[in-house]
């Protein structure tokens, strides 16, 4: 058993997360005192939670910093890489990332990203497609 720091409630070891810099390996608090503490920063600032948490994705999945990704969009000039739409935010845009390697391309519109996702980045594939385009066009 233990005393919680926040609520001052004496609860069982497993209601607190574990903390390995603490003598006892557990926190101070315990875990619905800092899920309230969690969710209360969050709904006090919003854009503060959002930025964190786009901070997060992008060096988790991309292993790329913000400042990287803003480089980028200016690189392209706010662009999409392919149909050179201008970017919109959060879905209308995808950073485009080879799926093998990881390594990031490049930041696309939702079209040209879900268009190469489906053609599986497939350069054959995609050929294959502006050969039929090509031909249609020439029937009609």
């Amino acid at each position: 058993m233990k005393k919680c720091t926040k609520c001052g409630i004496e609860k069982p070891l497993s209601e607190y997360y574990k903390d390995k810099s603490r003598w006892d390996n557990l926190r101070n608090s315990c875990k619905i005192c800092d899920k309230l503490k969690s969710h209360l920063w969050r709904q006090k600032d919003k854009d503060v939670t959002r930025k964190c948490w786009r901070n997060s994705k992008l060096k988790k999945k991309y292993k790329i910093d913000e400042q990287c990704y803003l480089d980028m969009k200016q690189k392209q000039d706010n662009k999409c890489a392919i149909c050179k739409k201008e970017l919109g935010f959060g879905y209308l845009s995808a950073i485009d990332h080879c799926h093998k390697t990881g390594k990031v391309r490049g930041i696309l519109c939702r079209g040209c990203n879900l268009g190469l996702g489906n053609f599986c980045d497939s350069i054959q594939a995609l050929k294959s497609a502006i050969e039929y385009l090509s031909y249609c066009e020439t029937k009609m």
